[in-house]
Formats: structure tokens, C-alpha cells, sequence
């Protein structure tokens, strides 16, 4: 597929919805899903799809492998190009209880705001795949791993904290998480109680 010059196309997924209280992507995943990949490759002939695209114009699809129904895969279908994170990401995997890995090497993450709850009650996550997310955009990593009780280890040496205003609970009831990795733009702006590391 060939982009041609003028084409008005976005590849933002979809959002937090404050109408509902939810994200919307939230609610497309379906609940045999334990894996999510985000890519850039087609979707597959025999497959679904799944409409995640924020403002409906196929920037972005989704769909999940019929061979398992255990994969979902969200792609933008154009090589290099990634699936970009909406402003408002609070709650993009929230209580989903199913999801055991994720793999968001194809998610660009850099104009995304709010990161609250964003993978708060996965409890069975385990696994996180290239997480290098850009977070100079975030202000808000409000319970971002609340609940994630299966994770043991988190490498954010990626995240930049400096324009985040809001914290707590970043960790709470992450019961088995004994080793995080953080870069030197990795600002801690509150206690570590209040972070739910205590």
C-alpha cells in the first residue's frame, strides 16, 4: 500500500472516553485475548476486523489470530509506521484480567498525556515486550501499575517524568515487583508510600 501525497490519514487508537468512565479500546478486546501485538503488518485474509481507530478513517486496525484467538494484533498496515498512542490513554488495558503479555514495540506513546490506569488490575501480566515508551508528553501516571501483581521486574529507563504532576499509587499491590530500572529523567515526585512501594 502506497501512502499518496494529501492523504489525510491519522493512526491514533482509540481513547479514554469520560462519557462512559472507559476507554474504548478497552471494551474491543476480546476475552479469549491473552497476547497484544502492535505492528505495521496487513491484516490477515481469514481474520476480523476489529475497529480500533479513534476517528474512524482505518488509520488503524485491529484483529485477532483464528488459529488460537489468543493474539490480537493492532496495526497500522504501513511498514515503519506505528500505532500512536491517543492524548487521553487512561485505562488502555484497565481490569483485564486475561492479558498475560503485550508487546508495544509498534506503539508510539510521545504525544500521550495521560497514562493513568493504564495497565492498572492486569493481574495475570507478566510480560512486557520492547517497553520503551516515550513519555515526554505525560502528565498524569496516576495507579499506572496498580494491581500488575504477576510483574517482577519493570525496566522504565525510557520514561522522562518531568512534565508528570501526578503519581501515587504508580506501583500499589505490585506484590511481586523487585527490581525497577529507571534513566536519569526519571523524576520520583512523591513518597515512595505513596508511590505503593512501602
Amino acid at each position: 500500500m502506497e501512502l499518496l501525497s494529501g492523504d489525510n490519514t491519522t493512526y491514533i487508537i482509540k481513547g479514554y472516553d469520560s462519557s462512559s468512565s472507559s476507554n474504548l479500546f478497552t471494551w474491543l478486546i476480546p476475552s479469549t485475548v491473552t497476547s497484544i501485538i502492535f505492528t505495521d503488518i496487513d491484516i490477515a485474509i481469514d481474520a476480523t476486523l476489529i475497529d480500533v481507530d479513534d476517528d474512524g478513517d482505518g488509520g488503524v486496525v485491529a484483529w485477532v489470530d483464528t488459529s488460537d484467538n489468543t493474539k490480537m494484533y493492532v496495526s497500522t498496515q504501513y511498514a515503519g509506521i506505528k500505532v500512536e498512542g491517543n492524548t487521553n490513554s487512561s485505562k488502555l488495558f484497565y481490569n483485564n484480567s486475561n492479558i498475560t503479555e503485550l508487546n508495544l514495540s509498534n506503539l508510539d506513546t510521545s504525544n500521550v498525556k495521560d497514562m493513568s490506569y493504564m495497565f492498572s488490575g492486569c493481574v495475570r501480566l507478566s510480560k512486557l515486550i520492547d517497553f520503551n515508551l516515550n513519555t515526554n508528553s505525560a502528565t498524569d501516571m496516576r495507579a499506572m501499575f496498580y494491581n500488575c501483581s504477576k510483574l517482577t521486574s519493570l525496566d522504565l529507563s525510557s520514561f522522562n517524568t518531568n512534565k508528570v504532576s501526578y503519581m501515587d499509587s504508580l506501583f500499589t499491590n505490585c506484590h511481586n515487583l523487585t527490581t525497577i530500572k529507571v534513566g536519569n529523567k526519571f523524576k520520583w515526585i512523591t513518597t515512595l508510600n505513596k508511590l505503593g512501594l512501602v
